[in-house]
C-alpha cells in the first residue's frame, strides 16, 4: 500500500468513525432521555418494536465504528511494517 493510499484510507475511515460516533451519541442521548418514539396509545408490540429498532440502530452505528477503527489500525500497521522493512 502506498503512502497516498494509506492516507486516503485513514482519512475516509476517520470521517466514517466520526459519523458513527455521532450516531452512537444520538442513540445514548435517546436512551438516557427516554425519548424512544412511542406513544401511550400504542400496543405493547409497537413499544417492543420501537425499542428494538432503537437498539438496532445503536448496534449498526457501533459495528461500523469498530470497522472504521480497524481500518485505521490496518493502514497504520501497514505503514509501520513498510517503514521497518525499508530500514537497513
Amino acid at each position: 500500500m502506498s503512502t497516498r493510499n494509506r492516507w486516503i484510507a485513514v482519512s475516509v475511515s476517520l470521517a466514517g468513525a466520526g459519523v458513527c460516533c455521532l450516531g452512537v451519541s444520538a442513540f445514548f442521548i435517546n436512551f438516557v432521555n427516554n425519548t424512544i418514539p412511542w406513544t401511550p396509545g400504542q400496543s405493547m408490540r409497537a413499544h417492543y418494536m420501537a425499542v428494538g429498532q432503537s437498539y438496532g440502530q445503536g448496534f449498526l452505528f457501533g459495528f461500523f465504528f469498530c470497522f472504521f477503527l480497524m481500518l485505521v489500525a490496518l493502514a497504520s500497521w501497514n505503514g509501520v511494517r513498510q517503514t521497518r522493512a525499508s530500514r537497513p
